[in-house]
């Protein structure tokens, strides 16, 4: 069991096949546009079997819907893959591809292509004729460049180009894919994003994460459905304005924005955000406009150099998770007993030399790490939390075995250590 759940998991960093699959089992995409054969439905994909090699495949090409060749050691499609004519699922991860046919475009009813982590250079221009095509992945190859043909996949509903040594502005056929959902251009050089980001009304997840960027377009206002954005490890030294007008923004993540110090004062307009992330950062004060989003389930505040919480802490009274570990602080404020809905809370590795009495008026913790502080007793009130199912506390502390057991009784069926 962990105390903290992380608070970056992302539909782009499950593996392809999972996350392509679990697409089309999932979601369908607008206007199917019927060629050879027949264009199966989520459910009916969902009963198909999904080959795994491809030498069966090729001795009943007819059968095949679904073909799954991750880690098949692939270095180049052969001529009789051609015959596969009602494949609607291609997974080709992880494999040293270095080309992709020029009759890709002719699988009419593709549904789904990932070759992420393969060998490729480029695309060829005719799959841009896969009209059926909603989920992409292109994640992983040394790219020196797309085909503007990309742009012609209407139907594309996510699409995966993290990795793919993009420099500079997102790449121009990105204007036309405005029905898009999801997209990640995570692990590039982007140090801009063009304004036609904001024509992609219908966005949901947004991963920009590990490049260089340092402001967001306004126009990215017009996303009104833009519910989770990472933005880690860029180059933010202000906060994105454009952010505070996402009325259905319910994740950010702000990891390793270390030259971040300028907070907007409309931090209260992000009333629907749950999930919020600045951890690896070396803030020294905590930025108490954080505080105003008091619709916050999860506030992750890990490794960083604050020395106190703030007393406004307080006024997070929805929040269940909360991580402040790898920091320095040395004590809790009373506010902190005001957190009545907290379920987890994480402070291993600060300078803590006790713990306030009102940290047991939290009496619906179910999970706490207290390990490698400065810590020589618990509270008399520790018995308050009869909820707790895991706490942590031993580790680098000098607590008393009495204290510890006293704990224990009133919750014996708990992990704690």
């Amino acid at each position: 069991m962990r105390i903290f759940s992380n608070p970056r998991p992302s539909l782009f960093r499950l593996p392809a096949s999972i996350v392509l699959v679990a697409l089309v089992c999932f979601g369908r995409w607008t206007t199917p546009v019927f060629a050879q054969g027949k264009l199966l439905s989520e459910e009916e994909l969902a009963r198909t079997e999904t080959y795994e090699s491809l030498a069966r495949a090729l001795a009943e090409p007819d059968k095949v819907y679904k073909l799954d060749l991750t880690k098949n050691y692939i270095k180049k499609l052969p001529p009789r893959f051609s015959e596969l004519k009602n494949l609607q699922v291609l997974i080709l991860a992880t494999n040293p591809l270095t080309e992709l046919p020029e009759n890709i475009g002719s699988f009419k009813n593709l549904q789904v292509l990932s070759v992420s982590t393969c060998l490729l250079k480029k695309i060829p221009a005719s799959i841009g004729r896969l009209e059926n095509l909603g989920a992409l992945s292109l994640s992983k190859n040394p790219l020196t460049g797309f085909p503007k043909e990309l742009g012609n996949l209407k139907n594309l509903r996510v699409l995966d180009l993290s990795g793919t040594r993009i420099k500079g502005s997102a790449p121009e056929f990105l204007s036309k894919l405005t029905n898009l959902t999801g997209l990640s251009m995570a692990d590039n050089n982007l140090t801009k994003l063009p304004a036609f980001m904001g024509n992609m009304k219908f966005l949901v997840q947004l991963d920009l994460s590990r490049n260089q960027l340092s402001t967001l377009p306004v126009e990215l206002k017009n996303c009104e459905y833009l519910a989770d954005i990472d933005l880690a490890i860029n180059s933010f030294k202000v906060f994105p304005e454009a952010l505070t007008t996402m009325k259905n923004l319910r994740r950010l993540i702000l990891d390793e924005n270390p030259m971040l110090t300028t907070w907007s004062p409309n931090m209260a307009r992000l009333q629907s955000l749950r999930v919020l992330s600045i951890a690896n950062n070396k803030f020294t004060t905590f930025p108490k406009e954080i505080f105003a989003i008091d619709t916050l389930l999860v506030l992750s505040a890990a490794n960083n150099r604050f020395t106190e919480l703030p007393k406004e802490i307080g006024r997070l009274k929805s929040l269940r998770n909360l991580d402040l570990s790898y920091s320095e602080i040395t004590d809790l404020p009373k506010e902190i007993s005001e957190l009545k809905d907290l379920r987890n809370i994480n402070l291993m590795f600060n300078l803590l030399e006790k713990l306030p009495n009102e940290f047991c008026e939290l009496t619906n913790l179910t999970g706490f790490n207290i390990t490698s502080n400065r810590l020589t007793a618990l509270p008399e009130n520790i018995t308050n939390l009869t909820k707790i199912t895991e706490a942590r506390i031993i580790g680098g502390n000098r607590i008393p075995d009495k204290d510890i057991e006293r704990l224990k009784k009133v919750v014996p069926k708990a992990f704690i250590e």
